[in-house]
């Protein structure tokens, strides 16, 4: 997919590059679970990301936390991180998130951690946008539906400029909003119909 810049009166038309994930991101990162036998590995300060917790936009918080005994086999992954479901629920398969703050994971996640020449939002719109792809491969390949690391790490990916993913972002953006204001109209409008049947 081509992207266009003006340059004196005509345009310039730069290639996508096109590429895995495991190329540009390299080998990804899935969490775990600490022992729920051990009550000291729950109830710390570090944000543990759970399937639940994705909602394919930016997170702002967590349901659980971990402690300092509960993290020491677990990786601390930076803000802007995107995190992708590879199980835990066929309709979950796919869902994505950006970490708001520095968490660690659980092993039905996947992460892809922030990149100099990749807008994380430009990147999970694009991920979002294959989540069908995804439950295909779930549903088609093993009898317990799921994706693998090597399966993100392998999934086509084509991006443009950095200055073009911003661009992309702010869009995409600016729609979801509208979207949202549009969803919440919705919502008070039939709430108002009921009221009056």
């Amino acid at each position: 997919m081509p992207g266009h810049a003006g340059t004196g009166g005509r345009d310039v038309i730069f290639a996508w590059e096109q590429c895995k994930l495991g190329d540009v991101y390299g080998h990804l990162y899935s969490g775990n679970t600490p022992s729920r036998k051990k009550s000291a590995n729950f109830g710390g300060d570090t944000p543990w990301i759970r399937t639940a917790d994705l909602n394919n936009g930016l997170i702002k918080s967590a349901t659980e936390f971990l402690t300092y005994e509960g993290i020491k086999q677990l990786k601390i992954l930076p803000e802007n991180t995107i995190v992708l479901a590879m199980y835990g629920g066929f309709n979950q398969i796919g869902r994505t998130g950006i970490l708001g703050f520095p968490a660690t994971i659980n092993q039905a996640l996947v992460a892809l951690t922030p990149h100099k020449n990749i807008n994380q939002f430009f990147a999970q719109s694009y991920l979002n946008r294959h989540i069908i792809d995804w439950r295909r491969v779930a549903a088609s390949s093993r009898k317990d539906p799921n994706i693998t690391k090597e399966d993100v790490e392998k999934s086509e990916f084509s991006f443009g400029s950095l200055e073009e993913q911003n661009r992309i972002s702010k869009l995409i953006s600016r729609l979801d909003h509208t979207i949202t204001l549009h969803e919440e109209k919705k919502r008070q409008l039939e709430r108002l119909k009921s009221a009056l049947l």
